[in-house]
């Protein structure tokens, strides 16, 4: 997945790296958990981490959370193209799973 252009570099932080059952997570705080939705921020993490480390993105989970909630995902699943069965025409379209669909509330 190529990012974008920018004349700015991206910058920020991961809050919290841990290794644990076999993944990689990228935590963040975030205050009112509940009523944001980081996913792009914790996407560009991700994407920018694997290739750094030499892991593969499958290994990766990102997640953010607050003193109440908890919301995570795998950014694998966010940038995933799938092709739909192909019609007669053999036109098949690709798609990007949406955030919001990948998301699970622990």
């Amino acid at each position: 997945m190529d990012l974008p252009q920018s004349k700015t570099p991206i910058t920020g932080h991961i809050d919290v790296v841990q290794v644990r059952n076999g993944f990689i997570h990228l935590l963040d705080y975030k205050p009112q958990a509940a009523t944001v939705e980081p996913v792009n921020q914790l996407l560009v993490y991700a994407l920018a981490l694997a290739p750094r480390t030499s892991l593969p993105l499958k290994l990766f989970k990102c997640a953010w959370f607050d003193e109440r909630d908890y919301f995570e995902f795998f950014p694998l699943q966010a940038v995933h193209t799938f092709k739909p069965s192909c019609g007669p025409t053999r036109k098949c379209g690709t798609q990007v799973a949406h955030p919001a669909s990948v998301l699970r509330r622990s």
